[in-house]
């Protein structure tokens, strides 16, 4: 009886997912042709927008790989799920990603400073994974950081390591807590609201495991308002045929975005 409602639960879970998933091409679709209008538009000041253009775009693309990957859900919680990693500088890709996360913190009038200690860092990446990592942590620390504060993503190496620490100026939690910190569907009682569905940090430990890192809180002072996340990552170099296979993937999937787009 209880595995047939577990699998019922489940099943129900992925019909959600499927549906939402399905319903988000509409307006990712909108907004991606309102984009190619404005760009063939020549009219004053375009040149101003165009930065953001690009960024409005590069984030449409990268909701259109992100849905794909999520239809590979199955895979994902069976273990099958396999990294789509080339060679890149992870510095210049975490430093971008930042960027276009400033404008999540302006309502509240945080800043989000980019630290690191190395300039450039060669190493198998997937760059969806990885910004999906940073995303979670990021706009979790400014869910939970006071007004007129300043998120801090520090980046460093350590022994055949990358290391990303994440910081806030919030109240960090309960010491009682912390073990329960990267459950599912987990909010600390200080911390509830029916917007917080629990699931940020526990996604941010998936992925981490999948990259076969680790996610860990590395300060929680509740006097001295310092909260830091670190996630450790191993560094290694893609070989030519995972390398072939992501790039496959990243071809695969541009298809299936301009398919998307003109249906």
């Amino acid at each position: 009886m209880e595995s047939s409602k577990a699998m019922d639960s489940n099943q129900f879970i992925f019909d959600v997912l499927e549906n939402t998933l399905h319903d988000i091409k509409a307006p990712v679709s909108v907004i991606f042709s309102a984009i190619q209008a404005l760009e063939s538009f020549r009219g004053k000041n375009i040149e101003n927008g165009k930065t953001f253009i690009e960024t409005a775009k590069t984030s449409c693309m990268s909701i259109m790989r992100m849905i794909q990957e999520t239809y590979e859900t199955e895979r994902f919680l069976n273990g099958r799920f396999v990294p789509k990693c080339v060679n890149q500088n992870i510095i210049a890709l975490i430093r971008s990603y930042i960027c276009s996360l400033r404008p999540l913190a302006y309502k509240q009038n945080i800043d989000i400073l980019f630290e690191t200690e190395i300039q450039e860092k060669i190493m198998a990446a997937d760059k969806i994974l990885i910004e999906r990592i940073i995303y979670n942590l990021v706009s979790n620390s400014i869910k939970y950081a006071p007004r007129n504060s300043t998120v801090t993503v520090h980046l460093y190496e350590g022994e055949g390591s990358i290391f990303i620490d994440v910081k806030d100026e919030g109240d960090g939690i309960s010491d009682n807590f912390l073990n329960s910190l990267f459950d599912r569907f987990f909010v600390a009682p200080e911390n509830f609201s029916p917007l917080n569905t629990g699931l940020g940090l526990p996604i941010v430990k998936q992925i981490v495991s999948i990259l076969n890192g680790s996610v860990f809180v590395k300060e929680n002072k509740h006097t001295g308002n310092c909260f830091i996340i670190s996630v450790e990552l191993p560094v290694r170099i893609a070989d030519e045929k995972e390398i072939q296979e992501s790039l496959k993937y990243d071809l695969f999937c541009d298809n299936m975005v301009q398919t998307m787009l003109i249906g």
